[in-house]
Parts: C-alpha cells; sequence; structure tokens
C-alpha cells in the first residue's frame, strides 16, 4: 500500500507504531500513578526513582501525540457520523461494568451503587475526544481554507494562547502562591492543566498542519535531542515544586510537552516500515489502542507492583516496559472478544435506529 492510500485509508504502520507505543506510555503513566499502580511512591528515595521520573516525563505527551495523529488523519474529513462516538460510549460503559465486576469477584462484594454508577460513562478523555470529532468537520473546514503558512501561524497563535501563557501562569502559581484567576486565556478559574477541549483542539490543529505542511526541516537527530531535553526540563520542573503529582510540569498544555509530541509525531512520520508482514501486525495491533485505554486499568487489579519494585529494584526501568506491553497486549486480547461480541450486537442495534444511525455531522452546503 503507497504512503498517498494509506493516508486516505488512515493506517500509516509508522504512525500506527507510534500509536501504539502511546498507548504503552498511558499504560507507564497509570502504574507510576499514586492513585493507580503508584510505582513512582514505591520507588521514592531509591536509585530507581529519578530514573521512573524521567521515564514518566517521557510519557507525559502520550495524550498531545494522540490526539495530534487524529487531527493528521481526520483533517480533511468534511463529515462524520454521529454513531461512531457513541459507539465508543457504550465500550466506555462496557469496560467500566467489567471493573465493577472484577472488583467485585475479587472482594465478594458486589456494590448495586458501583454498578449504576458505572452506567455513566465517566473519562475524560472520551468525553472531550468525542466532542472534538463532533466539531471536527467544522475544525477542517477552517483549517483547508487556509494556506500552509497561515495555518502555521494560527497553529503559532494557538500555542501562545493556549500553552505558553497559561503554562507560566502555573508557574506562578505553583512558586508564589499568587492567585492567577481572570489572567487565563483558557477559563476565568484556569486551564485546567490541559484536560480541556482547548488544548484538544491545539493538538489536533497541529496535527491538522502537519499533513498539510511539509516535512519540518530539523534534522532527526536534532528532534531526538530537542526531546532529550524537553525532558529533562520538565523533570527539573517538576522536581523543584512541592509536590509533583499537582505539578503543572506534568499538564498536557506545558508548552515543553507539546513541543515533544510534535517532535516524535515528526521523527515516526519519516520512519519507513518496508516489511508488508509489519505493517500489517502494527496496524492490526494499533486497533485496539483505544480499548487498551480504556480496560488497562482493570489488569493493575492482579499486579503486584509494590513487590515488584521492591524485587527488582533498578531493573524495574526495563521491567515497567515488559509489564506495560504485556497489559497491551492482554487488553488487546479484550479489544478483540468486545469487537466480536458486544460491538457487533450495538451496531446492530444502532443500524434499527435509523435517525441514529444515519445521522452526520457536515460543513458542507
Amino acid at each position: 500500500m503507497t504512503d498517498k492510500k494509506a493516508l486516505v485509508s488512515g493506517r500509516l504502520p509508522n504512525i500506527e507504531l507510534l500509536r501504539i507505543l502511546t498507548m504503552i506510555g498511558v499504560v507507564i503513566l497509570h502504574i507510576n500513578n499514586p492513585i493507580m499502580g503508584n510505582c513512582l511512591g514505591y520507588a521514592q528515595g531509591s536509585h530507581l526513582y529519578p530514573i521512573l521520573l524521567y521515564i514518566e516525563c517521557s510519557f507525559t505527551c502520550a495524550v498531545d501525540i494522540f490526539v495530534c495523529i487524529t487531527g493528521y488523519f481526520l483533517s480533511r474529513k468534511m463529515s462524520v457520523q454521529v454513531k461512531k462516538p457513541v459507539l465508543l460510549i457504550i465500550q466506555v460503559i462496557f469496560f467500566r461494568l467489567l471493573s465493577c465486576v472484577v472488583d467485585g469477584i475479587m472482594t465478594g462484594a458486589f456494590s448495586k451503587k458501583d454498578m449504576v454508577a458505572a452506567l455513566l460513562p465517566k473519562n475524560y478523555f472520551v468525553i472531550i475526544y468525542c466532542a472534538l470529532y463532533l466539531l471536527a468537520p467544522f475544525i477542517n473546514k477552517m483549517t483547508e481554507s487556509l494556506s500552509s503558512r497561515k495555518l502555521f501561524q494560527l497553529s503559532a497563535l494557538l500555542f501562545v494562547l493556549f500553552s505558553v501563557i497559561p503554562s507560566l501562569l502555573n508557574a506562578v502559581s505553583e512558586f508564589t502562591s499568587i492567585n492567577t484567576s481572570g489572567l487565563d486565556p483558557v477559563g476565568a478559574y484556569g486551564n485546567g492543566f490541559g484536560y480541556t477541549i482547548v488544548q484538544f483542539v491545539l493538538m489536533y490543529i497541529l496535527g491538522s498542519y502537519l499533513r498539510k505542511a511539509e516535512d519540518i526541516k530539523i534534522r532527526t537527530g536534532v528532534l531526538i535531542l530537542g526531546n532529550i531535553i524537553f525532558t529533562a526540563l520538565i523533570c527539573l520542573w517538576g522536581s523543584l515544586g512541592p509536590d509533583l503529582s499537582a505539578s503543572s510540569s506534568l499538564s498536557h498544555n506545558n508548552p515543553l510537552v507539546v513541543l515533544s509530541a510534535v517532535s516524535w509525531f515528526t521523527v515516526f512520520r519519516r520512519l519507513r516500515i518496508k516489511s508488508d508482514k509489519a505493517s500489517g501486525i502494527i496496524n492490526g495491533l494499533a486497533k485496539g489502542a483505544f480499548t487498551v485505554f480504556l480496560c488497562h486499568t482493570i489488569f493493575f487489579r492482579f499486579i503486584p507492583f509494590e513487590a515488584i519494585v521492591t524485587r527488582c529494584g533498578i531493573f524495574f526501568t526495563v521491567v515497567i516496559f515488559i509489564v506495560a506491553a504485556g497489559i497491551y497486549i492482554g487488553a488487546f486480547v479484550l479489544y478483540v472478544l468486545y469487537s466480536q461480541s458486544v460491538e457487533r450486537i450495538a451496531k446492530i442495534l444502532i443500524g434499527r435506529i435509523r435517525p441514529l444511525n444515519d445521522l452526520v455531522i457536515s460543513s458542507e452546503n
């Protein structure tokens, strides 16, 4: 398959490989997260801690990369089907229910309240992503009407307004305790550390620009070196603050994180995978990336992270990648089972609701 045809179909193996690595990165972030795997907490005070911190900071750009990939592939579509986000929300509900069932089996106590609560598709990423998807035709109409030069200017302006300025204000609040409410271009009460539709639109438009423009004229080695430096600066920023978990250094809208996402995207965009067999495997595994995001924490319940960190010591820097890759494979199996069962039933039911099945949002006249 040529690159042009693959781009139209939405599957380029080099970008799909980045999508897979991005989701493995999300798994690693959650393995380190204090309210999930808490491995960063277990390593506190040891020689392992600074290495895990660097790994944590290097994958902070994972969500930004994922949205950038969406902008890259979706930016020329002038219409979208409403049933696609509906199917995604159904998937969120299913895996929330599955999580409750697993918890009930492991604890021996099923909570009706938790089961009812699981029917609400509470997942910030999916909700904002669905909103972005529905807005995409109108964003695309605008970006397609702009030249590459004008689209670059728009991207740069959005970057300054919604990444640089908010992050500077976050830093001022962190290190001086000065209340910066009312100064942020994102909102009256702050910028939500990038957990907003504003940040998603920024990364989407950057992805759109990267598709429309020619390759960035910076050598791959320089981009990789830049990412190493960006990650080191993010680590430094986080280490200087009083509480890493509350530090804006790890925010999606941190300009260092945004630049890291764009840099890694550009590196993988240049990558060429010539083997058809390898391309097929990568494209196949990447199909389950979203499901991996939704259900990977289910596997955390079966993994004794504290014991693993204690026993492995410094070697956990390797083990964490093996564990994350294993979780991806396990979640991919769940994706296959889900797509062949629940998703098929959902598609049949939606197909019978003609107004929903045929509903299209379009920016065309």
